[in-house]
């Protein structure tokens, strides 16, 4: 009877497992992590059910238990923290900066959360460093850089943390080490952010180095060709921010004295405009 049961028991994990891993197949969102957790959990539920040996079952049955445990507070941690994430961009998107400081603060106070909570704060603060002047302006800047190393701690490979600690660099002056963080982020994330070549390309231009800026956008506009706009089109900056690659190549063209190529890109720019 009770063989019956381990083994019904496993067949139902057995079913929820497939279940989850169809959802992942064609969803994948902020709940991915407690998501593998509790895939991880049923797939020991399954491999118990198939133990009919006494003595190890309660064993396994214990551990298991455990696990499941940890498993939902862990989840129920992420759960909580990513609704304060969510939270803070609807705060920051209306205005209410105070809310969303407190909100992506208290997305980083569970057991579990996303790092990305932490760089909205540091763009947040980094945003506001902008609406404010002198020691107050640093205080916000340092705040913000504070935030963009902390995220990079909790996942280096993520480029927008890079990317965020470059502007901060770049905006307290410190230019070579803002360039060693723009191109880690495309080291990283080379094809999907656009803006992360016009923010490196621009700072090369403001330090006369019009031909690097030029290899740089190169680079960036043969990987966005037409097929790549048309396929970005659900993007709202994405087809501006290549047009802007065009109209910075340009500029770079231009202060190395090449007309004809710069008048070229000038109007590929404007075709992509209409």
């Amino acid at each position: 009877f009770r063989s019956a049961i381990r083994q019904r028991r496993g067949g139902v994990a057995a079913i929820a497992l497939v279940i989850m891993l169809i959802h992942l197949g064609i969803d994948i969102d902020a709940l991915y992590p407690p998501v593998v957790l509790l895939m991880a959990s049923l797939a020991g539920l399954v491999v118990a059910s198939r133990d009919s040996r006494p003595s190890t079952n309660r064993v396994t049955t214990l551990n298991l238990s455990l696990a499941l445990i940890v498993v939902i507070t862990l989840s129920m941690s992420w759960l909580a923290t990513d609704k304060q994430y969510q939270n803070g961009k609807i705060y920051q998107e209306n205005g209410e900066f105070a809310l969303a400081a407190t909100s992506y603060a208290d997305a980083q106070k569970g057991l579990m959360y996303n790092p990305d909570a932490i760089t909205a704060a540091g763009i947040l603060n980094y945003t506001q460093a902008f609406e404010v002047k002198g020691d107050e302006r640093q205080q916000k800047l340092e705040a913000a850089l504070n935030d963009a190393n902390r995220a990079i701690k909790e996942d280096a490979r993520d480029a927008q943390h890079h990317f965020l600690k470059a502007r901060v660099l770049r905006a307290q002056g410190q230019q070579a080490a803002a360039v060693a963080s723009y191109q880690q982020a495309l080291r990283l994330d080379p094809y999907n952010h656009p803006d992360y070549y016009l923010d490196l390309a621009d700072l090369y231009l403001i330090q006369k180095q019009p031909a690097r800026a030029q290899q740089l956008l190169t680079v960036a506009i043969n990987q966005y060709d037409a097929a790549t706009i048309v396929n970005r089109s659900t993007v709202a900056s994405f087809k501006s921010q290549v047009i802007q690659l065009y109209l910075m190549r340009a500029r770079s063209e231009g202060d190395q004295g090449d007309t004809v190529a710069a008048l070229r890109d000038v109007a590929i720019a404007n075709a992509l405009s209409r």
